[in-house]
């Protein structure tokens, strides 16, 4: 996201509009109004970082729940997709509020790789808040 806004300079209002939105994912909409979109650069940053393939592959798709929830991806970038957004929802919950527009997508994905049930990840928020 800061490359975006680096690059293109209606990005960071393009952003704060899209909160309003509960339509496409955020990539969708980039790639229509910018031709690119924070995944796929986040994507060759990590590869030009050298970080491992499974990071890159995490971050290119991180917003793609058709494809984690096809079961086509391998473990490790599933695991570490969810585990974001299971930190996403925390962190919204403790800090702004209960509605996290990324939970509300990926939330069944994340507590199925997880392996972990609403209630208990609900525990975890209430114990990390406190």
């Amino acid at each position: 996201i800061p490359l975006m806004i680096g690059k293109f300079p209606g990005y960071a209002k393009f952003l704060k509009a899209r909160q309003l939105d509960d339509g496409q994912p955020v990539t969708a909409l980039e790639q229509e109004e910018f031709g690119t979109d924070h995944a796929t650069l986040g994507a060759r940053l990590a590869q030009s970082w050298l970080l491992p393939d499974e990071a890159g592959i995490a971050i290119q798709n991180h917003h793609n729940y058709p494809l984690l929830l096809a079961g086509t991806l391998t473990r490790k970038p599933c695991q570490l997709v969810a585990l974001v957004l299971a930190a996403e929802w925390i962190y919204t919950r403790n800090i702004d509020g209960p509605n996290c527009r990324e939970w509300s997508q990926g939330e069944n994905f994340a507590l199925k790789t997880l392996a972990i049930s609403s209630e208990a990840l609900l525990a975890l928020a209430e114990n990390l808040g406190h």
